[in-house]
């Protein structure tokens, strides 16, 4: 009982994470996709896993004191990613409606600042695809242009602001 006033203050500490860089970390969990996707895994293990992921992200928003904005697949493609998206996001709002000043100071570089996005997607998912853009001058005119039936519209800037020019493509 006598020790007790030489305590200055309690802290929690935040380390479910390990940062390699400055720009890089890693949640130390080997092995965390099979157990995730294992046909003989139970429930409960899943959800241990989840809270682990939830905690060691967490550890690292509040280390880089930022509040992100999160995104993750839709829940009709609901996997890992979409429910550690909704823990995470469910416990960042508990964390700022608790609203203490122990909270508030976790995330006191997050006023005022533009916020990052956190995109949170499964493994399984070809995201090389979807980035993947052909090198061909078809492709860049379709991405750019109005393409219908191999014919480029192209907007022109001429006072008739209808006028468009039209071409042929192939």
């Amino acid at each position: 009982p006598r020790n007790i006033s030489r305590v200055a203050k309690v802290v929690d500490r935040y380390c479910a994470f390990v940062a390699l860089s400055p720009s890089t970390f890693s949640l130390n969990m080997p092995r965390i996709y099979s157990q995730l996707h294992s046909r003989k895994v139970t429930d409960a293990a899943i959800e241990g896993s989840v809270d682990r992921i939830v905690n060691g992200l967490l550890s690292m928003l509040v280390t880089i004191r930022q509040i992100p904005i999160i995104r993750a697949p839709p829940e009709s493609q609901s996997g890992p990613s979409t429910m550690v998206a909704e823990r995470l996001h469910s416990r960042l709002m508990d964390m700022l409606r608790s609203g203490n000043a122990q909270t508030q100071d976790l995330f006191s570089n997050a006023a005022g600042v533009e916020r990052p996005v956190l995109i949170l997607l499964d493994r399984d998912m070809d995201l090389a695809t979807m980035l993947h853009h052909t090198w061909t001058y078809q492709a860049l005119a379709h991405d750019l242009f109005d393409l219908n039936l191999n014919t480029v519209k192209i907007p022109t800037d001429d006072a008739d602001a209808g006028s468009q020019s039209s071409g042929s493509h192939g």
